[in-house]
């Protein structure tokens, strides 16, 4: 199994590497198993397209970000302020990548693969950080589930907002809904 995902692990990052280099369009799939010396059929035994490919290369990438994340907010006291820092260290991250990367994210279609890796790396981060507000009566929330999808809703559609004007700071606007939302004052 281990020697599985370190042949996925190899796999996406020559893929990596060809779409830095190409972009996700002009990247071939004969032209990667061809430079790893192995057949596509190799490279679809671990994964279904290039959009599989690319999945996995932004879900490894939105995972650790939010373990750089959640390091630098466990020792903040509330969970309005973790939920706060978490949304401005997550903006800040993503400014960095997307002016050295943005033609990476050309396509809207790869945009919303990425949207989905993220979200599904931080469904569990906002999750906790609602359930530690909620126990320690920070916030107020009718349903938990439901709120979790709204902020990571709102989360999606302010970075497409800063993808289309990189001078605003659209996380401000974030924080002051997910703090209404959360009955936070």
């Amino acid at each position: 199994m281990e020697a599985d995902i370190k042949k996925k692990i190899k796999i996406a990052g020559a893929f990596e590497k060809h779409f830095r280099h190409f972009g996700f369009r002009k990247t071939a799939m004969d032209d990667v198993a061809a430079e790893l010396g192995v057949s596509k059929k190799t490279i679809y035994k671990h994964f279904t397209s290039k959009d599989d490919i690319f999945y996995f290369i932004i879900s490894r990438k939105a995972e650790a970000r939010r373990i750089m994340i959640e390091k630098k907010i466990m020792h903040i006291g509330s969970a309005g302020a973790k939920m706060e820092e978490m949304i401005r260290i997550n903006f800040t991250e993503f400014r960095k990548i997307h002016k050295r990367k943005a033609h990476a994210f050309n396509d809207r279609f790869q945009s919303e693969i990425a949207a989905g890796a993220f979200r599904e790396a931080f469904h569990q981060i906002v999750s906790d950080i609602i359930d530690e507000g909620v126990n320690n009566n920070e916030f107020d929330v009718c349903d938990h589930g439901m709120t979790v999808r709204y902020i990571q809703a709102l989360m999606t559609e302010t970075v497409r907002y800063l993808r289309e004007d990189q001078s605003s700071q659209p996380e401000d606007f974030l924080i002051c809904s997910v703090n209404k939302l959360l009955n936070k004052e």
